[in-house]
């Protein structure tokens, strides 16, 4: 499955593990190393704002190799394997073009700031980006048009600094968001139907701990405020530096009056395109407010099901009177319980634990005070034990203990203990005060070559032991 999914950065940690988290820190340290003196290409060759006609209209895009790259790796592997190249590109190309340290330090950001974008619309969408789709190609589209936005406040930097002029400007806005888009478009778009879902094979074998998306309510959110503010941006300054050019050309007018007329023109074109600006704003607020809402709606509806399967699962495992588990959860545990023991060449200790004339106290006291008795008695059981070891309802008034991991002393110790915890218990009924006393019988071995069935045999066989010998005692035998 070709959704994002970062790989951790722990770049450290994946050299010294070696195998192919090593080769693949290897891959990227090359790969950075061929990124970033690619962007000095777009400086060398003046590939800022070439001029090109499209349609009968002339546009300006900007080539800039590292992007070529770093977009689809952000996408396949994880932003920040992305955004460090495409950082220290961008710093390089600054410090190339003689920009102060402090704004080379805050340029660099404007690509990374782009990715983020990306990054952020591919968590909050639940599509592919392997482009296998209509849905997929729009969705990159709608991303990499705002992603290229998103990294254009990277122009106003440079060219505050480098001084030029607004018709400059402009072919440096506009080539820097335009040419990104048809890049990512061209270019990137290709790597990613190709690559992507190697690339979602690679990370599963290697890194099977990559994150899958999730679609969280802060994400959302913070996905539909940025993507207000960018447009509303982009609108505005679109609209002002095209004004800003229709004035420069007007000032070239003589004649009074159509310099006049024209300029009374453009006032009147400012006020629809602010109301198409507030508008824009209304549509994000009111997207903000309606995600906003039924997403704490889904996610209060998704709360309630996790609890209701929680209460299934737990009733489908636990023995509905005695609240120990059942013969279901006994069987589904115990294999791999049996397995982890054989592969730590441990000791398993498997004890069954029968009340002593249980039927007599139902005939005696009833039904119901019988009832009370094996919850008393799971209790008393479930308090002796640890988390690692097992307690369950085998059938009737019989129980099952299962004690990884353990020694003979320690099974003797814990039935001692077990055994005189019975005998002070003490279960109120309407007929009189009930004390009770339990047999168990407990096989130990470390042979894990004979079924399950033959375990559980061999406990029972020690039970009858007990019961043989006057019951109220354990047994223990073992096969080591």
């Amino acid at each position: 499955m070709s959704h994002y999914q970062p790989i951790a950065f722990k770049p450290w940690d994946y050299l010294i593990q070696g195998g192919p988290n090593r080769r693949f820190m290897l891959y990227w340290l090359l790969g950075c190393l061929l990124v970033v003196p690619s962007g000095m290409l777009t400086r060398v060759f003046e590939l800022t704002g070439l001029t090109l006609q499209i349609f009968g209209l002339d546009v300006h895009i900007t080539v800039y190799l590292p992007m070529l790259l770093c977009l689809p790796v952000c996408l396949m592997f994880g932003y920040f394997w992305a955004a460090i190249p495409a950082y220290f590109s961008t710093f390089l190309v600054a410090i190339i073009g003689d920009m102060p340290l402090g704004w080379i330090l805050l340029f660099s950001f404007a690509n990374p700031i782009g990715l983020a974008m990306l990054v952020l619309i591919y968590k909050m969408a639940p599509v592919k980006h392997d482009l296998h789709g209509l849905n997929a190609v729009l969705v990159f589209t709608v991303a990499a048009f705002l992603s290229s936005l998103s990294g254009s406040i990277g122009s106003f930097i440079w060219t505050y600094t480098n001084q030029v002029n607004m018709h400059d400007f402009f072919r440096v806005w506009q080539g820097w968001w335009l040419g990104g888009f048809i890049q990512a478009m061209l270019f990137c778009a290709p790597i990613l139907y190709v690559f992507s879902e190697p690339a979602s094979r690679y990370k599963n074998q290697s890194f099977p701990a990559a994150v899958a998306n999730h679609n969280s309510r802060k994400t959302v959110r913070s996905a539909i405020v940025l993507i207000t503010f960018v447009l509303i941006g982009f609108t505005w300054l679109a609209f002002q530096v095209g004004v800003m050019n229709i004035k420069d050309h007007i000032n070239l007018i003589n004649d009074v009056q159509i310099k006049s007329e024209l300029l009374t023109a453009l006032q009147v074109i400012e006020f629809p395109t602010m109301i198409y600006v507030i508008i824009l704003a209304l549509i994000g607020y009111f997207a903000f407010y309606f995600i906003n809402y039924w997403t704490l709606r889904l996610e209060g509806v998704n709360l309630a099901l996790k609890e209701q399967n929680d209460q299934l699962y737990q009733s489908s495992i636990t023995d509905n009177l005695t609240q120990a588990h059942n013969r279901t959860y006994l069987f589904a545990k115990l294999p791999g319980i049996i397995t982890r023991m054989k592969n730590q060449q441990g000791k398993l200790a498997i004890a069954l634990l029968d009340l002593d004339h249980f039927k007599q106290i139902n005939d005696q006291y009833g039904h119901q005070a019988g009832d009370q008795v094996l919850k008393t008695f799971s209790a008393l059981v479930a308090k002796t034990i640890n988390c690692d070891q097992l307690f369950a309802r085998f059938g009737g008034e019989e129980f099952i203990l299962v004690v990884p991991d353990c020694h003979e002393q320690q099974m003797h110790a814990m039935a001692r203990e077990l055994l005189e915890g019975c005998r002070d218990m003490v279960t109120q009924s309407d007929r009189g005060t009930i004390h009770v006393t339990f047999s168990m019988g407990i096989f130990v071995t470390a042979d894990y070559q004979r079924p399950l069935d033959h375990l559980i045999e061999q406990a029972d066989v020690a039970l009858y032991e007990a019961k043989k010998n006057g019951r109220d005692q354990y047994v223990l035998s073992t096969d080591l």
